[in-house]
């Protein structure tokens, strides 16, 4: 009986398209480590996951440099550089900031106004004033 069931499932086997027997070794169901409970299981699928990942950069960046060499070698124009995605080349230009070449005026949006000058560690309570500005001293709290 045992022997009939292994006959039939490699005549099934034999029947099917060599593409889709192809297919099916490509397509693996992916493993996520943190849902193995066994510790020496998790970090053994942790480590082989980034293995392959490491190997599969290192053949994208063999690819890149082909196809860099084979453009210099026919005199085309080389494909362009990938540039990282940071914070500094993905914010949006703020149009309020003065451009070194803007004729109209820019200024600040507010005024600073001295209050006060202390000497030593600033200290409101016990503090020396070296100077203080008259028409805040009554609303100033010591």
């Amino acid at each position: 009986m045992a022997k009939d069931k292994r006959k039939r499932s490699q005549s099934l086997d034999l029947d099917e398209e060599p593409s889709r027997v192809e297919s099916n070794k490509e397509k693996k169901p992916k493993v996520i480590p943190s849902l193995i409970k066994n510790k020496d299981k998790r970090s053994q699928v942790h480590a082989k996951l980034k293995k392959e990942k490491k190997i599969e950069k290192r053949k994208q960046a063999k690819a890149r440099d082909a196809a860099h060499k084979r453009a210099l070698e026919l005199g085309e124009e080389p494909p362009v550089k990938q540039t990282p995605r940071t914070i500094e080349n993905a914010r949006e230009p703020d149009e309020t900031v003065c451009q070194p070449d803007d004729e109209e005026e820019c200024g600040p949006r507010f005024t600073l106004k001295l209050r006060s000058l202390q000497h030593g560690t600033f200290d409101t309570k016990g503090g020396e004033y070296e100077w203080v500005h008259k028409g805040i001293r009554d609303s100033f709290k010591y």
